[in-house]
């Protein structure tokens, strides 16, 4: 029988580009979560939190990716209890600053695919 061993990389490492700072001059490090770590949250929040989308892509999903604040270090949450954790010790001041870093990074990303299709279009003319 062969053994399957799975590594629980702990996120892969956040570049600087994620680290940003609250209204309370807080640094703000993030992770990127494995899919192993997806399922673990959703496992941690139970059945009925992670059918509420809001809730998980809002709140929870967020407060996951949350590993640093200043030097101290939050682990991936394994429950509610903890993922309410997080959120309280962010605040309203974080999670405004984790929102925003998050919409630079869709509209950051969205700015890159949109010159990419015009490059495609402009070579498809030539």
């Amino acid at each position: 029988m062969t053994e399957q061993t799975t590594h629980d990389t702990a996120a892969q490492p956040a570049d600087q580009a994620d680290r940003f700072t609250d209204a309370r001059g807080r640094t703000i490090q993030l992770r990127i979560l494995s899919p192993l770590q997806h399922a673990r949250l959703v496992m941690a929040v139970g059945s009925q939190a992670a059918e509420n989308d809001v809730f998980m892509n809002a709140f929870a999903l967020p407060a996951a990716m949350v590993e640093y604040i200043n030097d101290d270090a939050h682990a991936l949450p394994a429950s509610l209890k903890q993922v309410e954790g997080v959120l309280a010790i962010l605040g309203s001041d974080g999670m405004a600053a984790l929102n925003k870093h998050l919409y630079q990074k869709v509209e950051a990303a969205r700015a890159k695919m949109k010159a990419g299709i015009k490059e495609e279009e402009s070579a498809a003319k030539n």
